[in-house]
């Protein structure tokens, strides 16, 4: 995921423009599974894991890391931990999956961080 936003970026870095056409229409085939909390959830780990490869090509040097994970990491992941026990408390399943698609997306930038790491 975002391959297409790190492929405006290398256009722009490159020299060129691009533009958002607001009255493009596009169709996105959604199947019946991608419809499952669970299809759901793993996909936020794959959308955490390419923000953090935009990150990381935009400003490689943006933050203190430990074992190559940005340490703003680890308080936001104990932050949403906290929402998720919040909304299950109160039974609120919209705000539990908010919480979860988050830590989710954490998580990815937590496994993108160390394959990066052991890249290099």
């Amino acid at each position: 995921m975002g391959s297409e936003s790190e492929f405006l970026q290398r256009l722009k870095r490159q020299g060129h423009k691009t533009w958002h056409a607001q009255d493009a229409v596009v169709e996105h085939f959604i199947r019946d599974y991608q419809m499952d909390e669970s299809w759901l959830l793993k996909r936020a780990i794959r959308f955490g894991r390419g923000q953090l490869r935009l990150l990381r090509a935009s400003n490689p040097e943006e933050v203190s890391r430990w074992l190559g994970v940005p340490r703003r990491c680890f308080l936001r992941m104990i932050k949403r931990l906290m929402r998720i026990a919040a909304a299950w408390l109160k039974s609120d399943e919209k705000r539990m999956l908010v919480a979860r698609w988050e830590l989710n997306c954490l998580w990815g930038n937590v496994v993108e961080a160390r394959l990066l790491r052991r890249q290099h």
